[in-house]
């Protein structure tokens, strides 16, 4: 990485089949400072210094402390119809005034690593204002227009920490009622629920209970977890169990000057309408236990003529070190993809081993969509005119593919690492670049082992960082 940025730290992601403990949670985002030229610090967070231990890389830091070396002064909070936001002062390399088009004080956390970063390529006091006006991040703070006089937002928070900063932003507005619709997702740490329950029975007027992403666990048992932490307040709740009811009790119970907010699952770009006709509004469907809101949100526009990426199937099986059982070396891919309903004319079939499904299952309906090779681990022959390389682990294999072909590519790379904050920063920093840059970003939180592989495959010539 040519730089690497920390925003914050704090307990996740901890327990079941994520990170064992705290210390190896913090050991991995260590990682990345020992992988960047540079890196970019929140000296506000305690954890700032065991986070860059045995670091390689040069330093600096950013904050609201006066050690800071690009710091943020006179924060105030800015409310108009239809804007809620935060303005700060910036100290240090700079200094001129900001407007953040989100609310809350880790706005101007998120803003001032934004700054930090855009510094290291040049982009103009004019255009870094601009950007932060501007920005939007999907699912983060998110504003939905509704028919009342009220305010409903779409917010990704998903654990105590998230839901504490984003309840604490909104109490800083006055709202008449803060009312929180939230779940918690199943297969994880049962003291999540807890924390959450408590977190939002302390700090929101009315607690709406509903389903999340309950994966292969009964929801209500996730309820009653829930439950325990509500219980430890005096907060007013009820459990409506089904999302969209839920979401639908929250919009026809609103009162003037209420602020309410979804919480976790809910920012996916799914369609669907709100349901017994509340006009002029929309509203979601479950989809696996999600519910998803239909906004009227920009579509991303696609490239005439498609992406350049191409690589020859002797390409791939060298960069994985597969085996070709048949097929033609010399066919060329121009996608990668591990959804079977999603393949391109061109495209190299992944098939994953899921919780529930194994993609193996599907690859002769790839070839029948347009796919020219898949890789497997399942086969060890074959005879086809498609292209079938056997490797030991298709998720790894996917991996090497594509760092052979981000290593194609000569331009700074900017990694973003922390507990709170990593997606709207991203999207901040990509939107303040562009004004200058071409710019090639993970599309929403596509950063997993999977979703980061197949983001470096949409890198293309022009792009400059």
């Amino acid at each position: 990485f040519s730089i690497g940025l920390f925003t914050n730290f704090s307990p996740d992601h901890i327990g079941g089949n994520e990170h064992k403990s705290l210390e190896e949670y913090r050991a991995c985002k260590a990682m990345l400072f020992r992988q960047c030229e540079l890196g970019i610090v929140n000296i506000d967070d305690e954890n700032w210094k065991a986070i860059t231990e045995g670091h390689t890389c040069q330093l600096e830091t950013y904050g609201f402390h006066p050690e800071a070396q690009l710091r943020a002064k006179g924060e105030r909070l800015l409310s108009r119809p239809g804007y809620l936001g935060v303005h700060f002062e910036l100290d240090g390399p700079y200094q001129f005034g900001v407007d953040v088009d989100i609310p809350g004080h880790f706005s101007v956390y998120n803003a001032l690593a934004t700054i930090a970063v855009c510094r290291h390529f040049g982009v103009t006091e004019e255009n870094i204002r601009r950007g932060l006006n501007a920005v939007k991040v999907k699912g983060r703070v998110e504003p939905v227009k509704v028919p009342g006089n009220y305010t409903l937002l779409i917010d990704y928070a998903h654990n105590a920490v998230s839901m504490e900063n984003i309840l604490e932003t909104l109490r800083e507005y006055h709202p008449n009622r803060l009312i929180c619709l939230f779940g918690a997702g199943g297969n994880r740490a049962r003291s999540r629920r807890y924390e959450m329950g408590e977190v939002s029975g302390r700090l929101a007027d009315l607690s709406v209970v509903t389903a999340d992403n309950s994966r292969f666990e009964d929801v209500m048992d996730i309820i009653s977890d829930i439950e325990v932490g509500l219980h430890k307040t005096d907060g007013k709740y009820i459990v409506i169990p089904d999302r969209k009811e839920a979401i639908k009790y929250c919009m026809d119970h609103a009162q003037e000057g209420d602020i309410i907010v979804l919480a976790g699952k809910g920012h996916e770009d799914q369609r669907g309408q709100i349901p017994s006709g509340r006009t002029g509004s929309r509203c979601g469907h479950f989809k696996r236990g999600r519910v998803v809101l239909n906004l009227e949100r920009p579509r991303t526009s696609k490239r005439k003529g498609g992406r350049t990426m191409k690589m020859t199937v002797e390409e791939i099986r060298r960069a994985c070190g597969g085996k070709l059982l048949c097929g033609d070396p010399e066919a060329v891919v121009t996608s990668v993809s591990t959804d079977s309903r999603k393949i391109e004319p061109g495209a190299l079939f992944v098939p994953i081993k899921g919780e529930r499904t194994d993609a193996h299952a599907y690859i002769t309906a790839t070839f029948a969509a347009g796919a020219v090779a898949t890789l497997t681990e399942e086969h060890t022959e074959m005879e086809d005119s498609h292209a079938w390389i056997r490797v030991p682990n298709t998720l790894s294999a996917l991996q090497l593919i594509a760092t052979a072909y981000r290593q194609r590519f000569s331009i700074p790379v900017v990694g973003v690492t922390g507990s709170v904050g990593k997606t709207t920063t991203k999207e901040m920093i990509a939107l303040a670049l562009s004004a200058e840059k071409k710019v090639m970003r993970t599309e929403g939180n596509h950063n997993s082992q999977v979703g980061l592989p197949l983001t470096m495959f949409r890198l293309e010539p022009e792009h400059e960082v």
